[in-house]
């Protein structure tokens, strides 16, 4: 054998080699690149769900913190109406209730007083 015979098989085995190595590479990198997507999407679903979750958390102490904040201005409002009354001299609406009270039952003696003298 001619050592340029010799030399042409063994750069067709090296380059067959190569090709195979080649090959095994590509599928390696396809299969790691197919894991990666794999993982990725896994992530993502993830990362969606705990998303979700802090929105609705986040929603739920909005509602509770608007709920405070209702609360505390109602009885502000209840308290600044009650300061004007008094500053008006005006009676609450309990006070009222009160008098007529008072009233009706002065109403209810003051018949029965009439009845006797009649």
């Amino acid at each position: 054998m001619t050592l340029a015979k010799n030399l042409k098989q063994q750069i067709t085995s090296i380059s067959q080699k190569v090709a195979k190595a080649e090959k095994i590479a590509e599928k390696q990198i396809l299969q790691a690149v197919k894991s990666t997507e794999t993982f990725r999407n896994q992530q993502m679903k993830n990362a969606h769900a705990l998303l979700k979750k802090a929105r609705a958390l986040k929603q739920a102490d909005l509602v509770k913190n608007a709920e405070k904040v209702k609360k505390d201005l109602e009885g502000r409002a209840v308290e600044g109406v009650s300061k004007i009354f008094a500053k008006l001299n005006l009676p609450s609406r309990k006070e009222i209730d009160r008098l007529n009270k008072k009233i009706s039952t002065l109403q209810k003696r003051l018949d029965e007083v009439e009845k006797k003298k009649a």
